[in-house]
């Protein structure tokens, strides 16, 4: 599996764990065989909800790739679930149309916060959207089979809070500022972005950048 395929597979994986959840399912992603029910045999479903009835067997499949082995590997499932009415199969289409988020260099992303610093002089709320784009470049470029797409803002500061890359005070800081961010993104004109709220967010992708630095050094 490639790594767009896999995060594909994630995402979609995510949505429908989301849905299910709130339907009063529980789900358990790549199940062992003591999970499964026993008239799967040795077959591996990709997940599995349970807690209602009916139980669900989840299959993602690549909308518009599905090849020969997935259609033989959904009429499989449909097969054996035909005798067992207390379950029934979930298929969960991908979509890979929307291409994926391009993963900078360490070079690239120093040399645009230096860009950043300049216009911050000059208007700030301009700087805080382009900083944040830097928070998550370098969490891509950090963690690029987990933030291969892109991030909505309060997952790029789980994400790095999560992973230890920042701490709880740094993390409370970008919240503050990531929604000043989502107003100025929506359209509020009205938003200002004072220094001291702009200064952490930009102490903070400095950081960052310098450890995305010592992880992947300079070419030579």
């Amino acid at each position: 599996m490639t790594l767009r395929s896999s995060v594909l597979e994630r995402e979609a994986l995510d949505e429908v764990e989301q849905r299910l959840a709130g339907r009063g399912y529980t789900v358990v992603r790549e199940p062992t065989r003591g999970d499964l029910p026993p008239f799967l045999g040795g077959f591996q479903p990709d997940a599995i909800a349970t807690g209602k009835s009916p139980s669900l067997i989840v299959e993602v499949i690549a909308r518009g790739r599905s090849s020969e082995a997935e259609a033989a590997k959904v009429k499989q499932l449909q097969a054996l679930i035909a005798g067992n009415p207390d379950w029934m199969l979930e298929i969960v289409y991908t979509t890979p149309s929307a291409p994926l988020p391009h993963v900078a260099s360490p070079e690239a992303i120093r040399h645009r916060f230096g860009e950043i610093r300049s216009l911050a002089q000059r208007d700030r709320p301009a700087a805080l959207i382009m900083a944040w784009s830097l928070l998550e470049a370098v969490a891509r470029a950090l963690l690029p089979d987990r933030a291969a797409r892109g991030l909505l803002p309060a997952t790029t500061v789980e994400l790095l809070t999560s992973l230890g890359y920042i701490g709880q005070s740094e993390a409370d800081a970008l919240r503050e500022a990531g929604r000043a961010r989502n107003l100025i993104v929506h359209g509020d004109v009205s938003v200002d972005v004072p220094t001291v709220q702009l200064q952490p967010v930009l102490e903070i992708v400095d950081a960052l950048i310098g450890h995305l630095e010592r992880r992947i050094p300079r070419a030579v």
